[in-house]
């Protein structure tokens, strides 16, 4: 699963990675399967300890700022 919610002048869109453009605030929320994280990675370039936590669900919550990108 994976899903976007962009925020935009009219309102919050929903829908796919097709929303994840630059442009607005979007926040993506997906399971950590292994295609989610690779997307990620190459779409964003999240640092690689972010995908490690991002692969490990259970774990404490935590934020991490990163250069353009912040983990949640």
């Amino acid at each position: 699963m994976l899903r976007v919610a962009r925020l935009e002048p009219d309102g919050v869109h929903v829908g796919g990675r097709e929303l994840a453009t630059p442009g607005a605030l979007f926040w993506v929320d997906c399971t950590p399967e292994p295609e989610n994280l690779d997307w990620l990675a190459s779409r964003f370039g999240f640092h690689p300890l972010a995908l490690e936590d991002a692969a490990h669900a259970g774990q404490r919550a935590k934020f991490e700022d990163y250069p353009g990108t912040a983990f949640v």
